[in-house]
């Protein structure tokens, strides 16, 4: 009866550890899988600030419609390429 006794609260014992490490892996599973979406959703948003800061900004490319294809492209990726703004600037004024 006694080793009966213990052996049944042995198994609520281990039957409770193995729920209780299932939570805390699973929350942790979840909690990972939470900071794993918001650190890719930031690095999205550092993604696109970091292309929009490089020269690859909707708004320069708006600013004037009269321009060509390649000269939008060139402008757009301009910080990309290694081509300062500046010289962009100066380069679209030289040709009026």
């Amino acid at each position: 009866m006694e080793w009966t006794r213990r052996m049944v609260d042995g198994s609520w014992v281990s039957a409770g550890l193995w729920t209780g490490l299932v939570g805390i892996t699973s929350r942790a599973f979840f909690f990972f899988s939470f900071l794993l979406s918001f650190s890719y959703f930031f690095f999205l948003y550092f993604l696109f600030l970091g292309l929009l800061i490089s020269g690859v900004s909707p708004v320069y490319i708006q600013g004037s419609r009269s321009m060509h294809d390649a000269e939008f492209w060139v402008l757009g990726h301009g910080g990309l390429k290694g081509i300062p703004r500046a010289w962009i600037g100066v380069e679209m004024s030289r040709r009026g």
